[in-house]
């Protein structure tokens, strides 16, 4: 890396400027120092300095929708449409970290991502044409361990066939605001109405305001998962794209 380019990382780290950041990215990707591919999978993400390093629009006000947004990864690469999906699985398993597609992701997965070697390939295959392949509760991660397993580090051929779109569905029906406000907790249900318990009988101004309500509370779960896929994707891929640090690997450590 040529003194240039060390000199612009130094400013952008004392000032944390995003135009500051703008122009160390560009010159990184000048310098080949960065992957122009890996800058444009941060711009997808909506990282602002990289977008700005293109030549794109800082994030404007827009509403994305997330379903084609995660599929769209596979432009940049099968490593970043695999770690993409490893981010929305672990999202798919919070409820069960025991589990075995929790075991698989941790065990098998993440290891031959790191190192996608032929070694750690033929251990995902012989997992997934083993019993045990029957227990895991999570389309994401089945979809990962089938596409290792027959593609490895390839580009996965058919994106659109039926696995792929299981893999979509992460995403189906949930769209973002951009900028990104805050997240508020589904709305409590209503004091004055009655207990929804089996047997209650709601007044037609009751059973319209239980409707409402329910339909609120609805829109602001899609929000609170459509905000965690979000974050759980960038969280992962902007500092593997960037050269800041690899999550996967991190999480590996820590399992140590």
């Amino acid at each position: 890396m040529d003194e240039q380019v060390r000199a612009l990382e130094r400013r952008w780290r004392a000032t944390g400027a995003m135009a500051d950041e703008a122009r160390y990215l560009e010159a990184q990707a000048r310098a080949s120092a960065l992957d122009e591919r890996a800058l444009r999978l941060a711009a997808h993400l909506r990282h602002p300095a990289a977008r700005v390093a293109l030549g794109l629009a800082a994030p404007e006000e827009v509403t994305l929708d997330l379903e084609p947004w995660f599929g769209q990864l596979a432009v940049y690469g099968s490593m970043a449409l695999l770690r993409g999906a490893v981010a929305g699985a672990w999202l798919d398993v919070s409820d069960r970290p025991s589990g075995m597609a929790a075991q698989a992701l941790a065990a098998l997965v993440e290891p031959w991502l790191l190192r996608p070697d032929e070694g750690g390939r033929s251990r995902v295959r012989r997992f997934v044409e083993s019993e045990l392949m029957g227990r895991v509760a999570s389309e994401p991660a089945r979809w990962l361990l089938r596409q290792i397993a027959a593609h490895g580090p390839k580009v996965p051929p058919g994106f659109e066939d039926r696995d792929a779109r299981k893999l979509r569905s992460l995403g189906r029906g949930l769209s973002l605001r951009l900028p990104l406000e805050p997240c508020p907790a589904p709305e409590a249900y209503p004091a004055d109405l009655p207990p929804p318990t089996p047997g209650t009988r709601f007044t037609t101004d009751q059973r319209a305001r239980l409707d409402a309500w329910s339909a609120r509370v609805e829109a602001q779960r899609a929000a609170a998962r459509a905000h965690a896929l979000w974050a759980a994707v960038r969280d992962d891929l902007i500092p593997w794209a960037l050269g800041r640090g690899d999550p996967i690997a991190a999480r590996q450590a820590a399992r140590a």
